[in-house]
């Protein structure tokens, strides 16, 4: 950060200079007070102001991705020409998550972070940008808590067709498909294992294993440990952060496969299931509790709570989930019907409800 260096392009009345300005691998950015909306916004120009096509991308990349886990995009700077100088960002204050300090103590909210920048990467994703440049220097946590991404300016605007003649990025981020000569196909999995790097910097603080600094990254064959050695709570869901740093990019999740694992551990207990048959219902709150579903001749089931999933411990006489044969083992979906009875029954047989809820993950 480097004090009172201001602008030397030429601001709108509206912006006043703040005396702060932030130095970035492509530029500075420069805070300022909006004296119309009375807030403080981050005026990004490149160092090399001819460069449209990079500032072009950033403006297209922020138009096609609606996310609260990324920065908004309030107004473009152009000359008398139209042609664009500068972009005005929503500014958040504080240090990035680079910063060991600013990562919290508990392991929930070091998830909770994780779990955000998996929901900003599904955004983007969905909108069919690959963001390039994911890592802690371009996360910071906002005044309410919310982690917002940013920094678009190398970003990829079709994740269908993209390739790269230059592999961007920090070198301990960028995927191993990246190392080698252009041109390199680009895809989200680029993002993903950026991710993966990401989340030993969250859940680690900052220290990761050493294949991860090889060149091209991993090219030793040593095997990674898993991130369940450093952080046991993880358990089982530890092996989907392992994948995300795979060589193969096919061999990677999706960031909607990332957020839903964290998802489900940060509901780890918290969910409630409950079955209704007419007047009748049952309730599965309580994690290792075992509800038993009985309906005389027709049958009798029994679920059991894992804290994750609502999982079939006993089958007795012919039921169904959803038409299928309930087996031991099985997990129930979200929603469902259960069928007591077999199809002889006919008229006889009873259908019993089920929902899981999804409790909100409230940031």
């Amino acid at each position: 950060m480097t004090a009172l260096d201001p602008p030397t392009f030429p601001l709108p009345a509206r912006y006043e200079y703040a005396g702060k300005t932030l130095a970035g691998g492509q530029g500075k950015v420069y805070v300022c007070r909006d004296k119309n909306l009375e807030r403080q916004v981050a005026i990004k120009a490149l160092h090399a102001i001819g460069n449209v096509a990079v500032i072009l991308k950033e403006i297209a990349a922020h138009g096609k991705v609606k996310s609260k886990h990324v920065v908004e995009l309030y107004e473009v700077l152009a000359d008398a020409s139209g042609t664009p100088y500068a972009l005005v960002l929503e500014y958040v204050p504080g240090d990035s998550l680079q910063d060991i300090a600013n990562l919290p103590p508990s392991f929930e909210k070091r998830l909770r972070l994780l779990y955000q920048i998996a929901c900003g990467l599904c955004d983007i994703h969905d909108a069919q940008v690959i963001h390039r440049d994911v890592k802690p220097d371009n996360m910071k946590v906002d005044e309410d808590g919310v982690l917002k991404l940013f920094d678009m300016g190398i970003s990829n605007l079709d994740s269908t067709t993209a390739v790269t003649t230059f592999a961007a990025g920090t070198p301990v981020y960028r995927a191993p498909e990246l190392h080698g000569p252009p041109p390199l196909p680009v895809s989200c999995a680029a993002d993903i294992y950026a991710f993966g790097v990401v989340a030993w910097h969250v859940l680690n603080s900052g220290k990761f294993p050493g294949p991860l600094f090889e060149v091209p990254p991993q090219s030793s064959g040593v095997p990674l440990p898993s991130l369940q050695i450093v952080v046991a709570e993880l358990g089982a869901h530890a092996a989907i952060l392992d994948r995300t740093l795979e060589v193969k990019p096919t061999d990677r999740p999706t960031a909607e496969d990332v957020r839903r694992a964290l998802a489900e551990l940060l509901t780890r207990g918290k969910r409630r299931g409950v079955f209704a048959y007419g007047s009748r219902t049952w309730e599965l709150v309580v994690v290792n509790r075992v509800t038993q579903i009985s309906l005389g001749a027709l049958g009798t089931l029994s679920v059991a709570y894992n804290g994750l999933r609502f999982v079939v411990r006993a089958v007795a006489g012919d039921i169904y989930i959803n038409n299928r044969v309930a087996a031991v083992g099985d997990e129930l979906p979200e929603s469902c019907v259960l069928t007591f009875g077999a199809p002889a029954f006919a008229g006889n047989r009873a259908f019993v409800a089920f929902n899981a809820s999804q409790p909100e993950i409230v940031i």
